[in-house]
């Protein structure tokens, strides 16, 4: 599920089922997914906030893994990163708890 928000103002709000994926590849698989959603926002600045602390890493590379599967999906997703140039950030809110109740309400109420 995501929301897709310019400057508190919801654009896109969407919960999408696929078929199933390892758990190791269900963040990478599922920001693919959003980072298609922002194809249409590539021009404008755009934030990612997430609470996988693990696709942080997959995202910088730093990710350590011998799964090949993991490995090649994690490249293409860097690959889509890079077509957003310095137009997309992320950040990472695992720890942060008000930021998490944050997002959670607002997925939520507009999903």
């Amino acid at each position: 599920r995501y929301a897709i928000y310019n400057e508190e103002q919801l654009i896109s709000k969407k919960i999408e089922l696929q078929k199933y994926k390892k758990p190791q590849e269900v963040s990478l698989t599922a920001l693919v997914t959003l980072l298609k959603a922002l194809e249409p926002f590539k021009d404008q600045t755009v934030t990612v906030m997430f609470e996988d602390g693990a696709l942080s890493e997959q995202i910088s590379g730093t990710y350590k893994s011998k799964n090949r599967d993991v490995l090649k999906l994690a490249e293409l997703t860097r690959s889509k990163i890079r077509k957003f140039g310095e137009n997309i950030a992320f950040k990472y809110i695992g720890q942060d708890k008000g930021a998490l109740e944050k997002l959670n309400e607002a997925l939520k109420a507009n999903l």
